[in-house]
């Protein structure tokens, strides 16, 4: 593995890989001149590292193309909507060799395939509103948030209990608050 993917600590090992990343980065924006403001950006990319038997493997976050939408609306000055809007390619990991898991109580990986495999394809949606009230000393901000808010389950990688199961991001969640700038 490409040991600065992992937050991991080994003894003995040998420093002699190689790792490559390339690829080309889109971002526009339109500031708010209005009541409207947005981003879209956009990375094509590749991330690998030579093994120490000399194959290409892909680092642990070679997702190849991520995208997200950033926009908001302002028709008042106190208050606000946005939204952001994220997609990106699968996760790569190892497969697991489920009958050789069976037969040892434990989680087998295709050691040969590492990180061959992907997660299928992310995307979440988050929503924002605020009101801001404005004082002498600061301004209060009271936000209601939704954190992928069309509640889609997505995938971050596999692992082993018994059989094979998944860790999935974080499902649908509400946040609200407030902040105070000063």
């Amino acid at each position: 593995l490409f040991l600065l993917d992992r937050l991991s600590m080994y003894s003995g090992v040998i420093s002699n890989g190689r790792s490559i990343a390339d690829g080309v980065e889109l971002l526009i924006e339109k500031k708010r001149a209005e009541n409207f403001y947005g981003l879209f950006g956009a990375s094509v990319f590749n991330t690998t590292y030579t093994d120490f038997k000399g194959t290409s493997r892909n680092r642990d976050y070679n997702y190849k193309y991520i995208i997200n939408l950033i926009g908001g609306y302002r028709p008042q000055k106190d208050w606000e909507f946005s939204v952001r809007w994220s997609y990106f390619g699968g996760k790569p990991y190892t497969p697991i060799d489920e009958e050789k898991s069976l037969l040892y109580g434990d989680e087998v990986l295709f050691l040969e395939r590492w990180n061959e495999s992907k997660t299928p394809a992310y995307h979440s949606l988050f929503l924002r509103y605020e009101n801001h009230k404005k004082f002498d000393s600061g301004n209060l901000i009271f936000f209601v948030e939704f954190w992928n808010a069309y509640n889609r389950g997505n995938v971050e990688t596999y692992y082993w209990d018994e059989r094979i199961r998944k860790i999935s991001y974080f499902d649908f969640i509400p946040v609200g608050g407030f902040e105070y700038e000063f």
